[in-house]
């Protein structure tokens, strides 16, 4: 039987979404999220960026050595 896929599984595919799990402290994980909310930024985009900026910082790096 072919398993149907929902609206939000077709949308992450098409995009290239996938989820994953972190352990961190909660007092690290709340602070994360108020500070989100006064820059009116969802916690995906922001983790995002600092992803992709500490890859950049690592690439950048890995030039001079």
């Amino acid at each position: 039987m072919v398993e149907k896929k929902t609206k939000q599984q077709r949308y992450d595919e098409k995009h290239g979404l996938i989820s994953k799990s972190y352990k961190l402290p909660k007092t690290v994980t709340d602070k994360f999220k108020i500070a989100c909310a006064k820059v009116n930024i969802s916690q995906g985009k922001k983790l995002e960026e600092l992803m992709c900026s500490f890859i950049k910082e690592v690439d950048e790096y890995d030039q001079w050595n």
